[in-house]
């Protein structure tokens, strides 16, 4: 028997694709729910699907409620294969959690995503916490 994952007891993390916008030189994909393991071949396969012969590519993470290491992985193959073909490739409105997993990765600069809101101050819990270790 197969491990549990959280979407097989809460179908609404389960990701979706959805096309927003798409032109001849310009497509938009929002990504809502989980970008992991379970859907990374498809979300290699349907970005490479869409991309336009020259212009850019927008991947929304707004709805992204966990980024594991084969999402990223899918997001750096469309890279790459945006590369390849001329295309620019822009991630956009990443969550707090997918943003930090990016920084992270060092991918930032990279997918040009915008800079965010800046980092909140340390909580006095955190620093007592970090000066008794």
């Amino acid at each position: 028997m197969d491990p549990a994952k959280l979407s097989d007891f809460f179908p609404l993390l389960e990701a979706s694709i959805i096309v927003t916008e798409r032109s001849s030189t310009s497509v938009t994909v929002e990504f809502r729910g989980e970008l992991d393991t379970d859907n990374m071949a498809e979300v290699e396969s349907v970005l490479s699907g869409l991309l336009p012969e020259k212009g850019d590519v927008f991947a929304d993470l707004a709805g992204v409620t966990f980024l594991g290491s084969s999402g990223i992985r899918a997001l750096v193959q469309v890279y790459n294969e945006c590369e390849t073909r001329g295309v620019r490739f822009h991630v956009r409105n990443p969550a707090p959690m997918s943003r930090r997993v990016l920084e992270i990765s060092g991918l930032t600069e990279a997918f040009d995503v915008p800079p965010g809101p800046p980092a909140p101050e340390p909580r006095l819990v955190d620093v007592l916490f970090r000066a008794r270790t």
